[in-house]
């Protein structure tokens, strides 16, 4: 971790998943609008999540001089960005179900919904701190994760 950037890099290296499947499957897609925005909502998603992973780490990356945001610009500035990106994350997604007109009351709910297990992460994370930071990584994100995309599929051959 040479830069606080890296959370962003790791958001945006996973951020080509939906441009690489839009290219394998439906080359055409790239030139429709809710490809790149899903892309925006897991990059925000995917760093908004590795800016709280990284909250456990804060005494090793200073004490080694790693810079993530967290030891860069602190905990609670840090904190502030993440709930900022999860917020475009939403914001992205619904953007997706606007967008393109296969996605309907479903993949809306569903947005909803991860809406309010990030919300969870986050107060859950400011009440706990690091001590939770497995349930809030691993099954908050996971829930996410099947949340938005069991939608996502359903809607879509529905």
């Amino acid at each position: 971790r040479f830069t606080w950037f890296c959370h962003i890099y790791l958001g945006a290296s996973l951020a080509l998943s939906p441009v690489a499947a839009a290219i394998a499957i439906q080359p055409e897609a790239l030139s429709h609008l809710p490809i790149w925005l899903l892309s925006l909502a897991v990059l925000c998603w995917v760093a908004g999540f590795d800016i709280i992973y990284a909250l456990q780490d804060v005494e090793c990356d200073i004490r080694d001089t790693l810079k993530s945001m967290p030891a860069s610009l602190g905990v609670k500035p840090a904190m502030l960005i993440s709930q900022i990106l999860h917020c475009l994350s939403i914001a992205f997604l619904y953007g997706v179900s606007i967008s393109d007109t296969q996605f309907e009351w479903l993949f809306q709910t569903a947005i909803i919904l991860a809406a309010m297990v990030l919300i969870v992460e986050h107060l859950t994370v400011k009440k706990w701190g690091t001590t939770k930071i497995a349930f809030t990584f691993f099954t908050l994100n996971g829930i996410v994760s099947l949340v938005i995309g069991s939608a996502g599929i359903i809607d879509l051959l529905c």
